[in-house]
This record gives structure tokens, C-alpha cells and sequence, in this order.
């Protein structure tokens, strides 16, 4: 009764506040601090499109929300600004130019420039919208009809780069030209970049069926275009295949069909082949120079799964001979081959054939046998079939058969050249054939061949190399990572990745940055990088090549030696995988990551874990026992663990002790060591055993029998564990910390640590769970380690409810009732979204580039000047060929104007840095003020542990414990001089602080601990952070460690104590300031109660300190505490006064995986030498792929630890002897541009917005 009276008088001082203090504006400005976006870590989401320069020698990785462009160290950003999904990337050879795709039909131009002659971008200059319904309508010569629908299926740039050919699914061919006779320094616009065809220049099926007799005519069908296709050294020849099977050899001067080639299953992909398959000379010198004896074959894959070779010879060709000469109909120089039939098998989507030194090598993606192998993801490489013998003997008789003249006779002198002759050159057919050799583009007694297994679906594939040969590699492009092949070493071996790094190979469950890495564990692990773990050698991964990455296009942009001088970067990315692994990365600018140690947990445990449960042991017994096809496992992708009980939960980094923690309340703790040390166990009874409690979660671990006494294995140092702590009942870890203690017995005045590391003689590890946190005491013994139990407590209400609701724990119960909450709040989302959506139903059409309402566009103009209005919105699908097929069906909200989200590197960088268009546009959501509502206080919930610090000695007057009695030595113990201190809090609200005292201070080797104190707050929310501030400097002190740091006051005699800490805490509503030891209020931030959002994380981050700075120490930087909120922004307060100095959006209120994810960056090593607050954190874009962003004042460029991932642009790329350099391309890109240059470069009408201006990336 008496709470209900007292009930009302709780809430009374929030209900005036208003009243009382004048509220507090919130200004979503970034006026002061600003976030820099650094750079993406790991592979994109969606991938969509591959393509290669071989002229620059770069390559584009497109995506469904943006692009991706560069090499090693240099990368470039630009995203739609609706953030379009692309279905496909082209590059203008040589121009440093690029085509994009949309899903709406809609040719993106982008270009390479460099605005300040320092960092140049990938930026939006141009589009072409309606080109589809276009040509429709010149073609019917009317409106397009409001049910008929067109897209683009077939899309190439033509071998001069003057335009670009497109084929649609009507069975229309257009070439469109780009306007070269612009004067320097002139706009262009939409109108002026492009020459639309006219009406006689547009290939339709009837026009070509025109050309061809009445009695073929009848029985063909001319539906979507899927294969654009020039010939080589003919480029008014054009291949046009078609779906139903199809193919034509236009003359594009004579505007009539060349050969018919039918066929009568569906058509995929073609490719152009023929000749000896060696390399051209010089084609490295010149490589966009195609040899022409590629011309002479074409080579077809179908929807069967079968391939055909077609022999194409030299026709006459030009304008006047339409009349004289008729059509050709080729037949196939023998039936269609399935590589891997007889049996029904699936398509081939893709197909290749490259020259090389040993012969010609053919590549196809997918026909796989549909019953046996329908549900792998192959990709097929073979060299040595016949067909590439044939064309060698025969190159210079085919090319006689099938000409007339003297200049056939030169034609046939030049195949010469390519072809040095063989023992069979001489017995020619009057066809061109060898004798009895039968020409097939597939042969099952190919020396070399190989069916490459991928674990994820295909999307696309990309040849490297110059055009005229040799191939030096490959990329396939799947659905989770990116592959590359070597196919210059003989066995065609795995290249390793620079960039785009397969970061989920198992599930991410955990990762973490840390900084200032101890130089010597950070060498220990370059050193045994791949060699061995726990238990024994771990398999190092077999078929990796020798060779540097072959992608060497552009060069790296020089720092400024006196303001950006090189920091070198000791930062290392942990993550930690569901199948118990751990990978340790190093990190470059640019997105660049290597991968230098994995270590397996999970090794330690009985069951399927480690590198011996790996699928590729069981795959590879398999292969054996199937030769065909020749299977080989590539890719690492694999996502699929049957036991989790293995997955990481926590890591924790401090010094040289790495702790892990697990999600069946696994503890480990590992350290460099030269030799195997015997390893501690230790069972922690987090939660005692109480009537009412029984545990229904997961079954406990088992150590391995052979564990403990395991005999020697390994030779050198590596990672070995020091102990293993198996937390009854065992819950997840929640949290972890870890303080290394040190031996000062050599010191005489003081404990401050010296320069020099002192030598470690134990380790404390605090760990939590769902149901309360330990301390366990890790000291050296002879020939290992020896663990102790100091602590464990139980934070579990006693109430009945709370113990079955804790008995439960990953059970069916807490997960029915997650799953229940995460589907309300995805169906309010989701309505949310409808009705956001309604509003721009009408909008405009997306786009990078805006056309006012009084221009129209030259693709909606007739050829009598006459307007097409634009299409209306159309509700039948269009059908799903050639490009078309990696259109999801969910693409068609964006031709109706539903906006999609985009690039979330892309949308962090244009929320960070606001421009005209970004100050006109309406301010961010703050959420609103909402009344804070009681929490409930005994409930299951409650007793999980948030976060876990250590700290200074601060309870002077509190009685030690008492005398303790060894167990070896049942001898008595003192542990009456105070140590330090120990802090946990929990998910209640509540903040146990204890006191921890040793034998001996300088020397620690026994220790206990005693309560001091217990807080809890008043609103009962979640603590998701505790910092300790330094009282004078206001700098945080390391929550790893219980000795004061260096600037802090020195100690002096015992009757005098340095001042004590502040201890910043940190909950889900308020940010609050406490004075040490007495758990006194200072000052107080109210948060949810005023924005209405709650915090996710908080970290103290440091101000102002240069790159250059190193050892400037604490003085002249600033101190602030940084927070996230559930909306997506990073809100700066002050320290200690806690005021707001500014408001950050770093991500959208909708990014839901993102603003759960964002992880501050902590300083791994107690002595950092550059700062212990650092400024930097992560959070995860992508189930692969993670953003790391800087946090720095408004006029600063990056900070001290930030400078290391700071972009640096190109200046140039390398040169390649081109035979048609584009001098304006050399102006911009070899030597800085000047103003003059810029503003002759950025073309368009158009203002650039920060939308579309990219981000550049380079070290």
C-alpha cells in the first residue's frame, strides 16, 4: 500500500523538470565534430557485376546499392542516389570512364576525376533513361502502349569506345554514339552526350528477317537479344544471339544479315575463338589489340547445358552489296556437346575462350547433371581439347578456304605470325580440317581440366589480362566472396586477396578493434601466421599461388612529409566465428586486410570443432571416390555449424593475454609461449544451486581427454592456452575483462610502471554470464599455470518466477518470446515504411542526375521532334533474360518510386559531410520527449552482466579479509595490502564494487577480495558502459589494468593517498558521473527522458591530438564522452560536466544491423604510446563486411590513430602503350589538375550533392 501512495511521488520530479529548468535544444548539426567513414572491411552484400580495363589494368565490382572500384590500396565510391540496384558495369577502355546499369534501364556515365589534383573519385557526369521504350516507340511509330514493356537485355561498348550497343527483349539492336565533337570546356547534358539512332539505324527483328529467303523466315524467332558480340578486327560485324536460340552476323554498314546460325535450344552466351590459343606478341605492350584469327569460330552455350562451335568465314562486306550477295546459313561443325551429359544437365550461362601460352583455355560456368550435381555452383576450366589442336593446324588453310584474292593471300601471311606451324600442317582437308580429327570444344581426355566447386551461387565471371592473350587470371565473382584464380601457374592455383576479404566464412558472431598492439605478440603472431594452433599444425590452405596480385593499375598518392607524416598502424581486427574460430587481421587503407593467424577454440572441447571438423576433409574423401567431374573445393564460405555451442561470444584483448569467451560459458585465456605449457581448468558455479533452478539451456563442454596431457607437438612458440573456465550453468558469456599483474619488486620508490614492460606473474579475468560474474586468478607454476577462484556471484532474483525464466536460457522459451518481439517490431517497420512510401509514389525518378521539368531527353524525342510522355507504371514482369536474369522481383518498387536504402559507406559519408543540397533538406528525426516507465525489478533480465572493469586501489578504510589457508601448503596467508578494485554491472541497474587485496603489492602472488559497496539506480536500466576518469587530467584510465597510470599523481607515502577516480556510468536512459569511493552523485545527463532514444554504447574517446603528436602526453587534448543512440547518431558530451556539445547522424534510424553493431575501438596495451582513448569504431554493414569510422573535431583531417586508415588519392595511373592515348585522360590523371583543368573535366549540367560525390580511398 505504501509503495502504490509513494508511486506518484517518484515520477513528480521528472514531471517538472520543464518547470523548473529551461529544456535543452538538441541540435543534429555536427557543427563541432564530424565521423569520417575510413574505409569497408570484407565483402559487400549483393554483388552484382564484374568488369576489367585492360588498358588500365583495374577492375569494377558493382553492387545492388552501389559501386566498387580499384586495386590494392586504391579505392573509389559512387552510389546512385536513390541507390539503384546495378545489374551490370562496363568500362570504356582506356578513358577512365565506366557504364553502370540500373534495374529501371537507366545508363549511368561515370568518369574518374580529381577535383583538388589530390584525390580524385568515381563521379556521376551523365545518364540515358527510356532507352528501351525509345526504340519502341520508333519502332511501332506510335506511343508505347500502356502493357507493353521494355528492358534492356544485351549491353556492350563498341571497340573504339564512340558508342554503346543495346539489345532489348523486344529483339531490337541500337547503336548509340557518343558525341565527340564537343569543344573543350563546354557542358554537357543528357541531350548533347549522346546521339540517339534514328529509326533506319535501329536493328528490329522484322529488318533483319528481311534480308533472309521467305521459306527460313517462316520458321524463325526473333525474341530477346542476350549476346552483343563485335568480331575481332571487324568491327562493323556484329554477333546478335538471341534467346530462342538464334544467332545472326550483322553488317552494320550494310545493314544486312551476314549468316544465320540456328540452333534449336535456348541460347546463353557466346564467345568468339579460333587460332593456335597462344598469346599474341606484344600483346602486352598493345593490350587492346585482339588478334584476328579470334574471329574465325564462335563458340555458343545453350540452356541444355550443351556447347557448339560454329566455323564464321570472311565475308565481303560494306555499303551496295545487300542486293548481290544473300544470306549464309551455317551449321554447327557438329552436334551440340555436353561437357557433362548424356544426362539432362543445367545451363551454361557463361563461357570463355583465352589464349594462353600452352593452348587455348575455354571457362563456362554452371552445366552441371540436374539429378547428380543440380545443387552445386561450378565453374569449369579446361586446356587441351581438340578444338584447340584443330585451330592450330589449320589456322592458315581456313583462312585460304574461305577467302578469294590477294588480300586473303596477306590475311593469310599475318595468321602466320600467331602460328608457327605443326606436324599436321601440311595434310589439310579443301575444308580446313585436319583428317579425322573431329572439332569439339570440350574433350573428357583434356590434360588440364578442372570443375571449380563453389559454396555460393555465381553471379559473375571475369577474365584478366591484355585481349590478345596471355589470360593471367581469374575472377569469379559469387554471392559471399570474391575468388581468383592464377591461370599462368601450372594448376591453376587460388590467389590470395588484398582486398575484399571473405570476413564470414563462418558466421560473424563477435569482433573487435583494438589498437597500440604490443609490437611483440603482434611479431609472435606474423611469425607462426598459419603454422599451428592449440591442439596441433593447422592444415595451411593448399593451391595458394606464389604470384603478387596481377591487378597493378594506378599508383598511390604521396602524404604531405610535414603535416601527414606515415603513421604506422599496430592495430589488429579480431573476429569471432560460430564455429568457434578466431581471426586476427591486419589493416590497411583502402579496405585492404590480410588475414595473419586463425585460431581454433574450439579445439579444446570434445565434438566436431577445429580444423579436423572442417568440410573440406570430408569433401576431399568424396572427390576421391568420384573422378568426374574433377571437382576441386574452392572458396571459404560456410556458414552451416550444427553445434554452436563452440561460438564466440566475447574477446578481450590486453597486453599479450587474449581471453575468449564462448557461448556455452567457455572462458580460455592465451599466451605466446615458447614451449606448451600444462594448461589450468577450473569448474565457476556462477549460479549455486537453489530449489526451483534447473538448468534447460545447452549441455556443458567437455575438455578433450588428451588436453591436459598432451605431449609436445609443436616446435617454436605459438598461442597457447593458459587455462579454461567452464561456468556452470553454462550460459553465454555476456562480457569479459582481464588486468595482467606484474612483478615491481625491483622498484624501490614507486609502483609506477616503468618504460620498460615489466615481467607478468598472473593474470585476473572477470568474467559474466546470464546469471552472475567470477573472478578467476591465474598465477605461474612450475611447467605451467595454476588457476584460483576468488569470486562468484549470482545476480539472479530469488523469486520463483525469475529462477525458471533463468532456467530456460538459449531455450525455446527466451527465444519464443525474442522472435515474438523482433516480428512486432519488423511489421511496424514495415508499415512505416508503406507509408513513407506512399508519399513518393508520385516523386520523381530516381536518379544521380536531375532533368528540369522544360528539357527532354534526345531517348523520348521522335524522329518528327515530337515528345513521348514517360511510361506509365507497368505490373507484369518482364521476362528474366540476359541481364534481366539477376533482377530480383522485389526490384520493380523501384520503377514505381519506393525509395531504396543504399551503400551504407556511401550514406554514412553524405549524412557526415553536408553541402548546399544537405542544408536545404529537413533536419534528422530526434525523437521526442516520452514518460520513462518502471522497470521491473526481479526478473531474469535483470541479472545479466553488462560490462566489467578493473581499477585503482580506492577503499583505504575498508577492513581486509581475513587470514586464508592455502590448499597445498595448508599454510596461513595475509592479504592485507590493497591491490585494486573490481566493478561489475548488470543489466538491473545494480554496480558491485569489490576490493581486492594481496600478500604482497609489488609482488602479488595470493589475493582476495571483499564487497565495498553496492549502486543501484533509480530507473533500473541496463548499464552498457563503466569508465573511471582521472580526478585533475579528466583522462580515462584503462579498465584493464589496477596501476595508476604515468600522469597520474605519483604515489607518495601510505598516510597519503592519490586522489581517487571518477566512475562514469553509463545505462540505456542516463549518463551519470560518481565520486570515489563513497558512490556520491556529481552530475547527471538525462537522455531517453529528452531525445526519447535509447544508448547503445558509450566510450570516453580523446580530441585534438595530431598525428605528429606522439609523445605530446595528455595535455592539450580534449576529453569527451562519445555515445550512440537507437537513432543512429553519436552524441558528444562533455567531461565532467557532461553537457551536450554536439549531435552526429553516422547512420539511418532504420539501420537496425548497424546501430546494434557499433563497437568503440580500445586500446590493447596498457602503456599506449599514443593515446588510451581512442577515437575509432566499427560497426557492420553486411553479413561479410564491416565500416571503420573516425571520430574528430570539425577541422581536423583524421586523428592520430585515424591517419593510418585516411584515404590518400591517386595522382596517375600506369601507363600502358595504348595505340590511341587519350591526351585529355593524361592531363587529368598524370599531373595534378589545376582549377582550369577541373572545371573542363566535371561535365554537366547538374550540381554535384554529396549523394553522388565519392569517397576516395588509398595508402
Amino acid at each position: 500500500m505504501a509503495q502504490r501512495i509513494f508511486q506518484s511521488f517518484r515520477r513528480l520530479p521528472s514531471q517538472l523538470t520543464s518547470v523548473r529548468k529551461k529544456q535543452d535544444t538538441v541540435e543534429v548539426v555536427g557543427s563541432h565534430y564530424k565521423i569520417n567513414v575510413c574505409s569497408n572491411v570484407g565483402f559487400p552484400a549483393k554483388p552484382s557485376s564484374l568488369a576489367y580495363d585492360q588498358s588500365l589494368d583495374i577492375f569494377a565490382l558493382a553492387t545492388r546499392d552501389g559501386i566498387f572500384f580499384g586495386k590494392p590500396g586504391v579505392v573509389y565510391y559512387g552510389s546512385h542516389k536513390g541507390a539503384l540496384e546495378i545489374i551490370k558495369v562496363l568500362f570504356f577502355t582506356g578513358m577512365g570512364k565506366l557504364l553502370t546499369l540500373s534495374v529501371d534501364d537507366i545508363i549511368y556515365v561515370w568518369e574518374i576525376v580529381s577535383p583538388n589534383g589530390n584525390q580524385p573519385g568515381l563521379q556521376n557526369i551523365g545518364q540515358l533513361s527510356g532507352v528501351s521504350d525509345a526504340l519502341e516507340s520508333k519502332h511501332l511509330e506510335v506511343d508505347p502502349i500502356g502493357d507493353i514493356t521494355s528492358h534492356i537485355t544485351a549491353l556492350i561498348v563498341s571497340s573504339s569506345n564512340s558508342s554503346i550497343l543495346v539489345g532489348t527483349d523486344q529483339g531490337n539492336v541500337a547503336p548509340i554514339r557518343r558525341n565527340t565533337h564537343v569543344k573543350q570546356g563546354v557542358d554537357q547534358d543528357e541531350n548533347t552526350m549522346w546521339i540517339m539512332p534514328s529509326k533506319d539505324k535501329i536493328i528490329t527483328p522484322h529488318r533483319a528477317l528481311q534480308s533472309i529467303s521467305p521459306e527460313k523466315r517462316t520458321r524463325l524467332r526473333l525474341d530477346a537479344v542476350v549476346v552483343l558480340l563485335e568480331r575481332p578486327s571487324y568491327p562493323s560485324q556484329l554477333l546478335i544471339g538471341y534467346s530462342s536460340g538464334i544467332c545472326l552476323l550483322y553488317d552494320l554498314q550494310g545493314e544486312r544479315v551476314l549468316a544465320l546460325l540456328p540452333c534449336q535450344y535456348e541460347l546463353e552466351a557466346a564467345t568468339w575463338c579460333g587460332g593456335s590459343g597462344l598469346p599474341v606478341r606484344g600483346a602486352v605492350a598493345n593490350p587492346t589489340a585482339t588478334p584476328p584469327h579470334l574471329g574465325t569460330r564462335v563458340l555458343t552455350a545453350y540452356g541444355n547445358g550443351s556447347l557448339g562451335v560454329w566455323q564464321i568465314p570472311l565475308f565481303a562486306t560494306g555499303p551496295g552489296l545487300a542486293t548481290e550477295l544473300g544470306t549464309q546459313t551455317l551449321q554447327m561443325m557438329e552436334s551440340p556437346s555436353m561437357p557433362y551429359g548424356p544426362f539432362p544437365c543445367k545451363l551454361i550461362s557463361k563461357v570463355f575462350w583465352l589464349p594462353s601460352h600452352e593452348g587455348g583455355i575455354t571457362i563456362f560456368t554452371g552445366g552441371m547433371p540436374r539429378s547428380i550435381y543440380g545443387d552445386r555452383n561450378t565453374v569449369s576450366i579446361l586446356r587441351g581439347s581438340n578444338l584447340d589442336q584443330a585451330a592450330a593446324a589449320n589456322l592458315a588453310a581456313a583462312l585460304r578456304a574461305d577467302s578469294e584474292g590477294d588480300a586473303d593471300c596477306e590475311r593469310s601471311t599475318a595468321g602466320q605470325e600467331f602460328y608457327d606451324g605443326g606436324a599436321n600442317a601440311d595434310i589439310l582437308l579443301p575444308s580446313g580440317l585436319v583428317p579425322g580429327a573431329p572439332v569439339h570444344v570440350f574433350d573428357s581426355d583434356a590434360p588440364e581440366h578442372v570443375c571449380l566447386d563453389l559454396p555460393s551461387l555465381v553471379v559473375d565471371v571475369c577474365p584478366l589480362g591484355p585481349a590478345g592473350g596471355p589470360v593471367t587470371g581469374l575472377l569469379i565473382l559469387c554471392e559471399e566472396e570474391l575468388i581468383a584464380i592464377d591461370l599462368l601457374t601450372p594448376g591453376w592455383p587460388l590467389l590470395e586477396l588484398p582486398y575484399l576479404n571473405c570476413l564470414h566464412a563462418s558466421s560473424l558472431t563477435t569482433y573487435g578493434l583494438f589498437t597500440q598492439v604490443n609490437p611483440a605478440f603482434l611479431e609472435g603472431l606474423e611469425a607462426i601466421g598459419g603454422g599451428a594452433d592449440a591442439v596441433g599444425p593447422v592444415p595451411r590452405a593448399t593451391g595458394l599461388s606464389t604470384r603478387t596480385w596481377p591487378i597493378q593499375g594506378g599508383e598511390l598518392g604521396r602524404r604531405n612529409e610535414v603535416s601527414e607524416p606515415v603513421v604506422p598502424s599496430d592495430d589488429l581486427l579480431i573476429t569471432g566465428h560460430e564455429n568457434g574460430t578466431l581471426q586476427f587481421w591486419r589493416l590497411a587503407a583502402g579496405g585492404c586486410a590480410r588475414k595473419i593467424f586463425c585460431l581454433f577454440t574450439g579445439s579444446l572441447f570434445e565434438g566436431d570443432f577445429g580444423p579436423d571438423a572442417v568440410g573440406d576433409t570430408h569433401r576431399a574423401c568424396e572427390e576421391e571416390s568420384e573422378p568426374w567431374p574433377p571437382f576441386r573445393r574452392v572458396g571459404l564460405f560456410d556458414p552451416f555449424m550444427d553445434d554452436v555451442r563452440a561460438a564466440i561470444k566475447v574477446i578481450h584483448l590486453v597486453d599479450s593475454t587474449l581471453v575468449v569467451g564462448g557461448a556455452a560459458g567457455q572462458v580460455s585465456v592465451w599466451q605466446l609461449a615458447p614451449t606448451k605449457p600444462t594448461m589450468a581448468t577450473l569448474d565457476v558455479p556462477v549460479a549455486p544451486e537453489v530449489p526451483g533452478f534447473r538448468w534447460k539451456g545447452y549441455a556443458p563442454l567437455t575438455l578433450r581427454r588428451n588436453q591436459l596431457d598432451q605431449p609436445q607437438r609443436l616446435a617454436g612458440a605459438s598461442l597457447f592456452p593458459m587455462a579454461v573456465a567452464l561456468c556452470q550453468p553454462p550460459s553465454p558469456v555476456t562480457c569479459l575483462s582481464a588486468c595482467e599483474l606484474s612483478d615491481f619488486s625491483a622498484m624501490d620508490k614507486s609502483l609506477q610502471p616503468s618504460p620498460q614492460p615489466s615481467p607478468t606473474i598472473g593474470v585476473l579475468v572477470g568474467m559474466g554470464t546470464a546469471h552472475g560474474f567470477a573472478l578467476m586468478h591465474i598465477s605461474a607454476s612450475e611447467g605451467g599455470f595454476a588457476s584460483h577462484l576468488l569470486l562468484h556471484h549470482s545476480t539472479i532474483p530469488s523469486n520463483a518466477e525469475a529462477l525458471e525464466e533463468a532456467a530456460v536460457g538459449e531455450g525455446w522459451a527466451r527465444r519464443r518470446t525474442r522472435e515474438l518481439k523482433n516480428s512486432l517490431r519488423d511489421s511496424f517497420r514495415r508499415l512505416k515504411r508503406m507509408k513513407s512510401g506512399r508519399s513518393t509514389m508520385t516523386a520523381a525518378p530516381i536518379g544521380p542526375v536531375a532533368v528540369t521539368a522544360g528539357s527532354s531527353t534526345s531517348a523520348q524525342q521522335t524522329t518528327s521532334g515530337s515528345t513521348v510522355s514517360p511510361p506509365a507504371n507497368r505490373l507484369n514482369h518482364p521476362p528474366r533474360v540476359g541481364l534481366r536474369k539477376s533482377v530480383s522481383r522485389s526490384a520493380s518498387a523501384a520503377n514505381q518510386g519506393i525509395q531504396i536504402r543504399g551503400d551504407p559507406l556511401q550514406e554514412a559519408l553524405s549524412r557526415v559531410h553536408s553541402d548546399n543540397e544537405t542544408l536545404t533538406s529537413p533536419p534528422l528525426p530526434t525523437g521526442c520527449e516520452r514518460e520513462i516507465c518502471d522497470r521491473p525489478a526481479a526478473t531474469a533480465n535483470t541479472a545479466l552482466v553488462r560490462c566489467m572493469a578493473f581499477g585503482p586501489p580506492l577503499h583505504h578504510r575498508l577492513r581486509p579479509p581475513a587470514a586464508g589457508i592455502t590448499a597445498s601448503t595448508s599454510a596461513t596467508i595475509e592479504t592485507s595490502q590493497l591491490l585494486g578494485s573490481f566493478f561489475a554491472a548488470t543489466a538491473g541497474g545494480a554496480t558491485f564494487v569489490f576490493a581486492l587485496y594481496t600478500d604482497n603489492v609489488r609482488r602479488p602472488s595470493h589475493l582476495a577480495l571483499r564487497q565495498a559497496t553496492q549502486m543501484q539506480l533509480q530507473h533500473r536500466a541496463p548499464i552498457v558502459a563503466l569508465r573511471l576518469i582521472d580526478t585533475k587530467t579528466h583522462c580515462p584510465l584503462l579498465t584493464s589494468s589496477v596501476y595508476l597510470p604515468q600522469f597520474s599523481s605519483p604515489l607518495v607515502p601510505s598516510h597519503h593517498h592519490p586522489l581517487p577516480p571518477h566512475l562514469m556510468v553509463i545505462s540505456e536512459e542516463q549518463v551519470r558521473l560518481f565520486s570515489l569511493p563513497s558512490i556520491s552523485l556529481r552530475q547527471k545527463a538525462r537522455i531517453t527522458a529528452k531525445d526519447g532514444f535509447r544508448i547503445k554504447t558509450g566510450n570516453i574517446m580523446a580530441f585534438g591530438q595530431l598525428s605528429n603528436e606522439r609523445n605530446m602526453g595528455i595535455y592539450g587534448i580534449e576529453f569527451n564522452c562519445v555515445f550512440t543512440n537507437n537513432g543512429g547518431q553519436a552524441v558528444v558530451l562533455s567531461v565532467p560536466y557532461l553537457r551536450r556539445r554536439d549531435t552526429i547522424a553516422l547512420l539511418g534510424g532504420a539501420d537496425v544491423l548497424e546501430i546494434n553493431s557499433i563497437v568503440f575501438a580500445t586500446a590493447a596495451s596498457t602503456r599506449p604510446k599514443v593515446t588510451a582513448a581512442p577515437s575509432l569504431g566499427v560497426y557492420q554493414t553486411a553479413p561479410g563486411q564491416l565500416a571503420i569510422f573516425d571520430m574528430v573535431l570539425a577541422g581536423q583531417r583524421s586523428s592520430a590513430l585515424g591517419t593510418a586508415y585516411r584515404t590518400v588519392g591517386l595522382t596517375k595511373v600506369a601507363k600502358h602503350s595504348t595505340p590511341s592515348p587519350s591526351p585529355r585522360l593524361q592531363q587529368r590523371l598524370v599531373k595534378p589538375s589545376t582549377s582550369t583543368d577541373t572545371a573542363n573535366v566535371i561535365t554537366g549540367s547538374v550540381p554535384i550533392s554529396e549523394n553522388t560525390r565519392p569517397s576516395v580511398n588509398g595508402f
